[in-house]
């Protein structure tokens, strides 16, 4: 029976397989940061009253995340034409991109992350080559751990 590190060390290795050097070294860093220790905020994530720095964040997340959902729309309805659809699969990828780069200010954001990498993870896009679908999961981690989600100490 493998236990859990033997588990993930073949899923990391199956991840792996058939990838330049390159890409390799990129899903390693990615795996490191994502297992890191986290500093703690200056501020609370979720505060009770709004800063002008939480209200400019979450409306930069609010404003990716609305970009990709009508990018998505587009790229999913059967009715668009071809060069359309190029268009929008365009701008749906730079929308991921700053989806994911942007922090999650609110907990109702990271749900919206995880309902993103939701419709990715069965579709191709999760093979391509900048580790995007990657990149996705360890910006949740770290949001997770932000809000104070998987930080318990052991005692």
């Amino acid at each position: 029976m493998a236990t859990d590190s033997n588990t993930t060390l073949d899923w990391f290795r199956e991840l792996i397989h058939g990838r330049s050097d390159e890409e390799i070294e990129t899903i390693k860093r990615i795996a490191e940061a994502m297992v890191a220790p986290i500093e703690p905020l200056d501020e609370p994530a979720q505060p009770s009253c709004p800063t002008p720095a939480r209200t400019e964040g979450r409306r930069r997340f609010a404003l990716a995340y609305a970009h990709w959902l009508g990018a998505r729309a587009i790229t999913q309805d059967p009715r668009t034409s071809e060069e359309a659809l190029e268009d929008a699969i365009d701008r749906e990828t730079e929308a991921v991109c700053a989806v994911i780069d942007e922090r999650a200010w609110y907990d109702g954001q990271i749900w919206q992350k995880l309902s993103l990498l939701d419709q990715y993870l069965g579709e191709a896009h999760c093979s391509w080559p900048d580790g995007r679908c990657i990149r996705l999961l360890a910006s949740i981690t770290t949001d997770l751990r932000t809000h104070g989600i998987g930080n318990a100490a052991c005692s």
